[in-house]
């Protein structure tokens, strides 16, 4: 499966307020657990983490959890499917108390998700700090607490968004703040310089870094090279020109920043499977 694949489907989304307990449990569904008041751990699959407010974990079926709290422990919960396939079964999955180790494989294996392009998912994630979610999560809450006209397509969408802002924060766990300054400096200028010199080299030089180090960085925050980075953002510019003007296929490939216009043609003709001719024709047909 692929993060593009993801529909959630909320089966349970409110506060609660958890007393002090020494039960394990596992559950049949995913569960988000976002603290907002704690002071204690808690323990997945044997590891213990702190739980202080604005602490978040997501835990996968199956996944065996306990909180060990001094005093209630006031988090919100949300229980889900990643995909609509189990949607018929609505109502609220009790979790196993003092699950067996059959118990969380069986539940594993029923669940039979698992992410190709984001494996982070795959395991029990733990941020200490997911205060970026705040908003979103109470957005969800009052969708599911109102439960308004087609409310359940709307949690599926306000949760999916923050699944991928958790899977971004994951990639890029502690953002430099002068570092990610730097990136988005790069990013802009690669789309105010998009037709001259973008050379790895050349982008080093512009922000002051080893070319071999930027290109890791680029991709650690990006989540692509920079080389594709640069071809992309050259390609979606030569689309638009090929609908709004009327400059010729090498006009726009040197407009573009590509040095021939059969490299030029190759690198279209491999995003859009169409050469930039017949993209021209086909697109302005919707105009």
């Amino acid at each position: 499966m692929k993060l593009i694949d993801v529909c959630p489907f909320v089966r349970f989304c409110s506060p609660i307020v958890f007393a002090p307990r020494q039960d394990s449990f596992t559950a049949p569904d995913c569960r988000l657990f976002y603290v907002t008041a704690a002071d204690g751990e808690m323990s997945i699959d044997g590891a213990c983490y702190p739980m202080r407010k604005n602490a978040l974990f997501l835990i996968q079926p199956g996944t065996v959890y306990a909180f060990a709290c001094r005093g209630d422990a006031q988090m919100i919960a949300v229980n889900f499917d990643y995909t609509t396939a189990r949607s018929d079964l609505a109502a609220f999955f009790d979790p196993l108390r003092a699950p067996t180790a059959a118990d969380a494989a069986r539940l594993k294996q029923e669940a039979g998700v698992v992410f190709e392009d984001c494996p982070y998912l795959n395991r029990p994630v733990v941020l200490e700090d997911a205060s970026f979610l705040d908003d979103d999560i109470r957005r969800l809450i009052r969708e599911c607490t109102a439960q308004s006209l087609f409310y359940q397509a709307k949690a599926s969408c306000l949760l999916k968004d923050c699944i991928i802002r958790i899977s971004r924060r994951l990639y890029v766990p502690a953002q430099d703040g002068e570092l990610s300054q730097k990136i988005d400096d790069l990013v802009a200028y690669i789309q105010a310089h998009y037709s001259g010199d973008l050379r790895n080299e050349t982008l080093a030089a512009v922000i002051g870094y080893h070319p071999y180090y930027l290109n890791r960085i680029f991709r650690q925050y990006k989540g692509v090279t920079l080389h594709r980075y640069v071809t992309t953002y050259r390609l979606l510019t030569a689309e638009q020109l090929l609908i709004a003007t009327n400059d010729s296929v090498a006009d726009i490939a040197a407009a573009v920043g590509f040095s021939s216009i059969v490299t030029f043609t190759s690198s279209f003709k491999k995003k859009n499977h169409l050469t930039p001719s017949e993209f021209r024709k086909k697109h302005r047909n919707y105009i």
